[in-house]
């Protein structure tokens, strides 16, 4: 029975892996889930059993980790380029990744690293939601500010994207 069990696991495992990019701990969290939701099949000690399929999936996870099916660093890359060209800002894509539960140093690492710039970024996402403000008031600068920093960027990018926009005078040079 354990074997069919940890058979099913891997399966389970598999399919969620082959549909997207996941981290570990959401892997795990979902497998979890997936455990959680069936009747326990080896004891009448439902804790023992959670115990037990928590190390399965330990197990699972280490030999998905080593095989390359799941990578937490090709996890937060790909996360960091698509919610970069979703116009979000480094501070809210960090906060993300850390609820998806990728470790903070490599969070840290790879904004240091990127290949994005957010000043440009942060111009887009004030372009998408406001368009060109060649004058503007100051009631209306801190309503771009407000959005730009919920958006999950610095308040010098804001700033920067602001004062951008009132010297650009092509904005396609942008994309």
């Amino acid at each position: 029975m354990t074997l069919d069990w940890t058979k099913e696991l891997r399966a389970k495992a598999l399919t969620i892996v082959s549909g997207r990019e996941v981290s570990r701990f959401m892997l795990k969290r979902k497998l979890l889930e997936w455990c959680t939701k069936r009747p326990s099949k080896f004891s009448a000690d439902v804790e023992a059993d959670r115990a037990f399929e928590n190390e399965c999936i330990d197990v699972l996870l280490n030999e998905f980790e080593a095989s390359g099916f799941v990578s937490d660093h090709r996890f937060a890359e790909i996360y960091l380029r698509t919610r970069g060209e979703q116009n979000y800002g480094p501070r809210r894509i960090a906060y993300e990744l850390a609820q998806k539960g990728v470790p903070s140093s490599l969070v840290s690492e790879l904004l240091e690293n990127a290949d994005q710039d957010w000043i440009g970024v942060a111009l887009r996402a004030k372009r998408k939601k406001f368009g060109r403000l060649s004058t503007c008031s100051l009631k209306d600068r801190s309503k771009v500010i407000r959005h730009l920093m919920a958006r999950g960027f610095e308040m010098g990018d804001a700033l920067a994207a602001l004062e951008n926009d009132a010297l650009d005078e092509d904005p396609s040079s942008l994309f």
